[in-house]
């Protein structure tokens, strides 16, 4: 499944497992820290083995709710300080620990998301990867068809957002991602007469860079997908 969060503006599309059964073997001090006057439940929690895993808690009325990349949504209810998401199949059980201020759930453990720590630089090079390769792998499947990376016209230079998306939506993919992981969109651009293109994302500085080929330390500097592979990525990251 996929869910969706909200980090600072970000919108982030991961994979979450939602296993049916319980949050596991729970102690009753546990039980007992899940009761707070803050409720600790609502906010944007991050897994501690997977920068790109997730869960988005927000309250409605007396319930939660949790939604999915489709929309879809979830009802969620607290009982005796243990939070029951309703599921597709089946529910699954979380629990808030005071004592470490995470969430454990389907075997899973989160840590509350920091929007000014070092993880949200790194969801944010994460997810703008993942949509460049999501856009690149529809790019090539049109231009199998259509023998040329060539966009309304365009063989050499920049296309904008809506040339290339009605040009791949939703024949080669479903809905083609506009913004990097910072919110500015990405540069897409054909080359060497439609036989190439490129996606770029401007980092977190928002602003074009010469990029060096190869791994880079910095979360301003740009990724650069060119022909199929990524020419310019942040270190750690291939």
């Amino acid at each position: 499944m996929y869910q969706r969060l909200r980090f600072s503006g970000l919108v982030l599309c991961m994979t979450v497992s939602l296993v049916c059964g319980g949050a596991g073997q729970a102690t009753a001090a546990e039980q007992s820290a899940a009761s707070t006057t803050r409720d600790p439940y609502v906010g944007l929690w991050v897994n501690l083995k997977d920068a790109l895993g997730g869960l988005s808690i927000q309250p409605e009325g007396e319930a939660y709710i949790v939604e999915n990349e489709e929309g879809q949504k979830y009802v969620a209810t607290k009982t005796n300080g243990v939070l029951r998401i309703s599921g597709p199949t089946c529910p699954m059980d979380a629990l808030y620990v005071k004592s470490s201020d995470h969430l454990v759930a389907a075997g899973n453990e989160y840590k509350r998301f920091n929007p000014n720590g070092p993880e949200a630089q790194r969801v944010a090079q994460l997810r703008s990867m993942a949509d460049m390769r999501n856009i690149a792998t529809a790019w090539e499947a049109r231009a199998t068809d259509t023998n040329s990376y060539s966009v309304d016209g365009v063989s050499d230079g920049e296309v904008s957002y809506a040339q290339l998306s009605n040009a791949l939506a939703p024949t080669y993919i479903r809905r083609m991602p506009r913004d990097d992981g910072w919110g500015t969109p990405f540069v897409l651009r054909v080359s060497a007469g439609g036989q190439g293109y490129s996606i770029r994302s401007l980092g977190a500085n928002k602003r074009f860079d010469e990029t060096p080929q190869g791994e880079t330390t910095s979360p301003d500097a740009d990724i650069l997908f060119v022909d199929g592979s990524f020419v310019s990525y942040p270190e750690g990251a291939q």
